[in-house]
């Protein structure tokens, strides 16, 4: 049985489930849509077998500098980093991966994926958690989405939301991401500074994951843990892991095909995957970014039977992102917790 087989049957059991009904009040948009910009599609990058830390870093008592020495962009001081050890047994190892789960989060244990799973997908990096020094209470303070699209701008249905320059000239953060955890991404992350998975449909570039130079862009996440609860858990990169091969999706059962091909089919996030299957057809060979970004249309007639032929044909597929906290900005989050029971 192939590995991913797994992966996409938790995430049609998340789609069918009741969860949904619970998620109406906040759900936002599927992962892979934003409101200002594309997204666009990364190519797999060959990653080393890192040796990693997972061990609970201890809490030293919290921040208490002045509103007056903090920057608005800033974390607290980022505690040192502690060298990476030999690498872990098998026992450990799971036992880091229980570390990823919320108690607290309103995903069903048969809906997440098993240890095996997450360990191939999840870069080995990423098990090790970010040092938090808050005290519990304030870092485990939930706010809602609306409250939290009022403050800070942006759509409350977005995954990626955007402030407004009004907005942003106010808080100058730009790069929110708020992930449903009952609906698509039931492995991303949702303990603060632990790692998770984020899925996706596939795209162009990664253009959407990076900065101009390169370097890893650095969002700012959210999880959904359940309605109207939104957790922050910290400043999050994203790299690139396994995607689902054209062999790995004929495996799927067909039920999980279906939702994935009928919710491309319908929806806006949806509609560059229906251009480049219109555009093969069309101009005989695989099109080019500059001519899916030219093509004109919703191409709504691409039918669901023709995006599962483009999965099958390998033209098309799922990609997996490991979701790594390299930061984690305790003034924020104190802001939060003030929005929150204000």
């Amino acid at each position: 049985m192939s590995p991913n087989f797994k992966i996409f049957n938790c995430l049609w059991q998340v789609l069918k489930s009741e969860d949904i009904k619970m998620a109406l009040d906040d759900i936002e948009l599927p992962p892979n849509c934003r409101s200002d910009a594309t997204l666009l599609k990364a190519e797999p990058r060959l990653k080393e077998e890192p040796k990693v830390d997972v061990s609970e870093p201890a809490l030293p008592l919290a921040d208490t500098h002045p509103a007056s020495e903090r920057h608005a962009h800033s974390s607290s001081p980022a505690p040192k980093e502690e060298p990476l050890p030999a690498t872990l047994g098998d026992s450990e190892l799971r036992g880091a991966v229980a570390k990823l789960i919320n108690p607290k989060a309103e995903v069903k244990k048969e809906l997440r994926l098993d240890d095996d799973d997450v360990l191939r997908l999840l870069d080995p990096s990423a098990l090790a958690p970010y040092p938090i020094s808050l005290p519990m209470d304030l870092r485990s303070t939930t706010i809602s989405r609306d409250k939290l699209s009022k403050r800070y701008g942006g759509s409350a249905m977005d995954t990626f939301p955007t402030p407004s320059a009004h907005k942003l000239a106010e808080h100058g953060r730009k790069n929110f991401m708020c992930i449903n955890l009952s609906l698509w991404n039931p492995n991303g992350p949702q303990v603060p500074g632990h790692g998770g998975l984020f899925f996706t449909t596939a795209e162009e570039d990664d253009t959407w994951a990076r900065e101009a130079d390169g370097r890893p862009t650095v969002y700012t996440v959210f999880a959904r843990l359940r309605s109207n609860e939104w957790l922050y858990l910290g400043q999050y990169e994203l790299h690139s892991a396994p995607n689902l091969s054209a062999q790995q999706w004929c495996a799927l059962s067909p039920y999980v095909r279906a939702c994935w091909t009928k919710n491309i089919c319908k929806k806006n996030w949806g509609a560059r995957v229906r251009a480049r299957i219109h555009l093969r057809t069309t101009l005989g060979h695989e099109p080019s970014r500059d001519e899916v970004d030219s093509a004109r249309g919703n191409f709504a007639h691409v039918t669901p039977e023709q995006i599962n032929s483009a999965f099958v044909a390998g033209e098309e597929y799922i990609e997996t992102w490991s979701m790594k906290c390299v930061g984690y900005d305790e003034d924020f989050q104190k802001e939060i917790v003030e929005l929150a029971r204000g």
